[in-house]
């Protein structure tokens, strides 16, 4: 049963009912739609209920909504508004990403940007030193998708949060024992030695305490020696 309005020419009405529909004046249908520029526009009636589809020719793209819907009810017809076809330009042609991949889109574009940038086209680089990273007084230094932290002295690693341990390298000598400080390390001597790496050897064989080493300063050693 076709759906018709005062609208309805005789015209209409002797085609549709060539094609067998039954018309009745309290039915309702709607026009025929035309197809958009370089595109084409399918639908199997005009009746209410009706589905139609958009579509467009290769090199161009859907601006706008890709099928209609035919409507009995206020407001009546096709729903929405008809898209147009235009040319499917790549904006990922002018490599607009400067420090990303590029997606094409309709009149637009999408950036992925590459680890340590960001923004919509992936020109700025974030700063991983924003999160004050560095503990214990250590500095941080800004680099691509990372940081330094330049530690003060007495301590060590990424985040400068660990004490450094200054005896890696100590110098003692004669089986003296490595005591580390925070800015750097003593050498403990054994009996019958002294000097600042415990590297001379004394004519006395008296003991000197590690309190009366540290004392007198004939054991401390900086880490800067």
């Amino acid at each position: 049963m076709l759906i018709m309005t005062d609208a309805t020419t005789t015209l209409d009405k002797i085609v549709y009912l060539l094609l067998g529909y039954d018309l009745q004046e309290s039915d309702y249908y709607i026009e025929a739609l035309s197809a958009p520029n370089n595109g084409a526009v399918s639908y199997t009636s005009t009746i209410q209920d009706s589905v139609a589809t958009y579509s467009c020719l290769a090199g161009f793209q859907i601006d706008g909504v890709t099928s209609r819907t035919c409507s009995a009810v206020t407001p009546k017809g096709w729903s929405g508004v008809a898209p147009s076809c235009i040319a499917d330009i790549d904006e990922c042609n002018n490599t607009i990403c400067g420090q990303g991949v590029c997606t094409d889109l309709v009149n637009d574009f999408s950036c992925a940007c590459n680890p340590g940038y960001m923004g919509t086209d992936c020109s700025t680089e974030i700063d991983e030193c924003s999160s004050l990273p560095c503990v214990n007084g250590g500095t941080c230094v800004d680099l691509v998708n990372q940081f330094k932290c330049n530690c003060t002295a007495g301590y060590t690693g990424i985040h400068c949060a660990d004490d450094a341990n200054h005896c890696d390298s100590n110098r003692c000598q004669n089986n003296a024992i490595c005591e580390n400080t925070a800015n750097g390390y003593f050498c403990l001597c054994a009996e019958g030695y002294f000097g600042k790496y415990c590297q001379t050897r004394s004519k006395h064989t008296a003991f000197v305490s590690t309190e009366m080493a540290i004392a007198i300063g004939i054991g401390v050693v900086s880490s800067r020696i």
